[in-house]
């Protein structure tokens, strides 16, 4: 789909595809199949004695408060040191693949590249797209489903998992149904669109963006 997209010449709807990927991932961490993805991920049950299994509910508690202490606390969790030691070695190899490509095709193009005057700034699209827009975009279609599947009667989702009110399926799976569509055309609307802010963001790998001087990439509209 990306080179298709690159063949047509819609660069940033190409950047939108490979940051696709990152949404979906995020959005199982933090919401998953049943609205308690970020409790699973939160919960490090080698941090207790016995490494009791994961039951709803016991990675962050009921409340804003216990939520956060969790937060704070998965940031030294063993699975916190195992996802920093992947991005020490997958983050980079991503990230010169990327580099590697563009740059040819802006030289291809009659772009001249300096790594220390482009190469920043790349890197912190890139980054920002994963972790700023992604992540966020996954957080806000998890609360708009979430939302959905309350207008629509779906309970607490850790009474649902511990059997404390009916699991009502069909309006859970109905939510996603209504609600992933519902937030990502808010998103559209609002960051996504062409000439927003998203784009903005990632002009930085947008061919149609490319600098007009050497050494430099503007992140306006060229």
């Amino acid at each position: 789909m990306g080179a298709l997209l690159l063949r047509r010449g819609q660069y940033y709807l190409a950047n939108l595809n490979w940051m696709l990927g990152y949404f979906g991932m995020f959005f199982i961490l933090v919401y998953g199949w049943d609205g308690l993805g970020y409790d699973r991920f939160f919960y490090d049950r080698d941090m207790l004695a016995g490494s009791p299994a994961w039951t709803p509910g016991v990675g962050t508690g009921d409340s804003p408060e216990t939520f956060f202490a969790a937060a704070v606390g998965f940031l030294t969790s063993g699975v916190a040191m195992t996802l920093y030691l992947d991005g020490v070695y997958l983050l980079p190899p991503f990230i010169a693949i990327m580099y590697f490509w563009h740059s040819a095709s802006l030289r291809a193009h009659g772009n001249p590249v300096s790594f220390w005057g482009d190469g920043p700034l790349w890197l912190l699209s890139y980054l920002a797209g994963v972790f700023g827009v992604a992540l966020g975009a996954a957080i806000f279609s998890a609360l708009v489903v979430n939302g959905v599947g309350a207008l629509l009667g779906v309970g607490d989702h850790v009474a649902r998992g511990l059997g404390q009110v009916p699991a009502a399926t069909g309006m859970h799976v109905l939510s996603y149904v209504i609600g992933l569509p519902l937030a990502l055309a808010m998103l559209w609307l609002a960051v996504l669109r062409p000439g927003a802010l998203v784009n903005r963001i990632l002009a930085p790998w947008c061919l149609d963006r490319a600098p007009s001087t050497p050494g430099h990439t503007s992140l306006q509209r060229a």
